[in-house]
């Protein structure tokens, strides 16, 4: 049965990599233009090898490197938080207990996140390096014995990838080769083939090629799987060496352990398409036309000599000071003179200068670099951004849906069933949570509603000088908490409702009892005034 189901993947899989070949044969001439040193679609090349001989301008390379490294800092900045976990009911928010949970959940989850020992940020780079060239990239989250979390990043060259109705990536094959030693270390000399086992002693580098295939549970059972996964786990992971046609290793997963992310995609289409993509034909471009400038400044700087055919000694000398006997007629004139090859190098140089802001521009590079030039005030820059965001805006919220949102699921389902928060107050009971992100980009995102709530008060600040009774129109504390929260202002830092009106409360107490007091202090100042003026007032 495990060998049926073995052949079936493999078939399964040779089908998935037809849907691809066009896509490889981009992704190819991406590797070579945009990321030299992450190929491996059709050449496979050897270890260190270079495939970037056609490359004579790095502007899109340093393009993608940049839109990657903002991505970087902008959404998933490892020096602060960049997310935050809320109830959907958010009038719980004004519940300390449920703050107070909510504080410390994600104190144990950017624990994880940030751990060197889990690699997430040096994975996430690379993720986005993959994405912005290639546009489509994958992440594979491991939960091992230990419950310990693992991040890796997995190569676009490894993956297959099939959607569902919904659009949503749930099947993932991923090809890689792996030597006879490290599978029988993996799975156990038991699950391994005999073949494999033997070669783990004999020859333990010898390479076979393995399929990881991981499929929705339903998907596995209609394949004829065995129906041992329990069904809280929704997926299931099989390893097969597809030389042998045999199943190394069968595993149920409670979330998709692929994170798999697309830059931008056509309906009709699984894999992404990427800025790369879209400047393709200017990157072509570019390094054609500064192959040709270079040829050109070769000749004007070095050009070819005219000599004439007779009574020149050879050979020439054209180093610094050579001389070369012969090189003059009897009058005088030289029989040797530089070709005037004409070419204008500063028009070449302006039409490369246009062809690199046209890759910049694909790249969104104007967007997160600063413009050289007069420093823009900072009213002209918050409108830089926020123009910028307009047009970055569906790209990110599709990073933020694709990767990051399932990233976080992932690992806080991982903590949660390992018990390592803490117990869950009541209010929380069956509600849901959500993922707002509050990093710098998420920030500029939501930039817009907050000049709006300043233009407001500019707008208002005459009306409330001449009629401070408007002031009744506008709840103030949900007009200054909303601001604060879109300001950035962690949630931790602004008090909840219930202890702004305790605190409120125990102020207007405490006011009253000053006032008794004083109102106290002035009637026994009135009686002593009296008593001394000879009237009785104990009467």
């Amino acid at each position: 049965m495990k060998s049926e189901l073995a052949t079936l993947i493999i078939k399964r899989n040779e089908d998935m990599d037809k849907d691809r070949r066009n896509f490889e044969v981009v992704w190819e001439e991406i590797s070579e233009f945009v990321c030299p040193n992450r190929g491996d679609f059709i050449t496979k090349r050897a270890t260190a090898e270079r495939i970037d001989r056609r490359v004579f301008d790095s502007t899109a390379v340093h393009s993608n490197e940049m839109l990657a490294s903002a991505l970087h800092s902008g959404l998933t900045n490892p020096s602060s938080r960049w997310f935050t976990l809320s109830p959907t009911d958010i009038s719980l928010l004004d519940t300390e207990a449920v703050n107070a949970w909510i504080e410390n959940s994600l104190k144990f989850m950017y624990a994880v996140i940030n751990s060197p020992n889990t690699g997430f940020y040096q994975h996430n780079h690379e993720f986005l390096l993959d994405i912005c060239s290639y546009g489509t990239a994958c992440m594979f989250i491991d939960e091992d014995v230990n419950y310990a979390v693992r991040f890796k990043n997995v190569h676009l060259s490894e993956i297959r990838i099939k959607e569902n109705h919904l659009g949503e990536v749930d099947t993932v094959h991923r090809c890689y080769k792996q030597t006879a030693r490290q599978a029988v270390q993996q799975f156990g000399e038991d699950a391994c083939p005999a073949e494999m086992g033997k070669k783990a002693k004999d020859k333990p580098d010898t390479e076979y090629e393995v399929i990881h295939c991981v499929m929705p549970r339903k998907d596995y059972i209609q394949m004829g799987g065995e129906e041992n996964i329990p069904e809280e786990q929704r997926f299931v992971g099989l390893y097969i060496c597809k030389k042998t046609k045999t199943v190394l290793n069968t595993a149920g997963y409670y979330e998709m352990p692929y994170v798999v992310a697309r830059w931008e995609k056509l309906v009709s289409e699984s894999y992404g398409r990427s800025p790369a993509w879209n400047a393709l034909s200017d990157i072509r471009m570019i390094n054609v036309m500064s192959e040709t400038v270079i040829r050109s400044a070769q000749k004007q700087i070095d050009p070819p000599l005219l000599m004439a055919d007779d009574g020149v000694m050879m050979p020439l000398h054209t180093y610094p000071s050579g001389v070369n006997i012969g090189a003059l007629n009897e009058d005088g004139q030289p029989l040797i003179r530089p070709l005037d090859m004409g070419g204008n190098l500063n028009m070449s140089e302006a039409m490369l200068e246009q062809r690199r802001d046209a890759i910049r521009k694909a790249f969104f590079v104007d967007q997160f670099a600063p413009s050289q030039g007069t420093p823009a005030s900072a009213t002209e820059r918050m409108q830089i951004e926020q123009t910028g965001l307009r047009l970055t805006g569906p790209h990110l919220n599709r990073l933020q849906v694709e990767y990051l949102t399932r990233v976080i699921d992932r690992v806080f389902k991982i903590l949660e069933r390992n018990r390592i928060f803490p117990e869950a107050p009541q209010e929380l009971e069956g509600k849901d949570l959500r993922v707002e992100y509050i990093s710098p980009l998420a920030r500029n995102q939501r930039a817009p509603e907050l000049s709006s709530l300043n233009a407001a008060v500019q707008a208002a600040l005459p009306l409330i000088e001449t009629d401070p009774s408007v002031l009744a129109n506008v709840n103030a504390d949900d007009f200054f908490r909303n601001a604060l929260v879109i300001a950035g202002v962690p949630r931790s830092s602004i008090k909840s409702q219930d202890q702004l009106a305790a605190e409120r409360q125990a102020a207007a107490e405490q006011q009253a009892q000053m006032q008794q007091m004083q109102a106290g202090m002035a009637m026994a100042d009135t009686a002593a005034n009296l008593q001394r003026s000879g009237i009785d007032v104990t009467q």
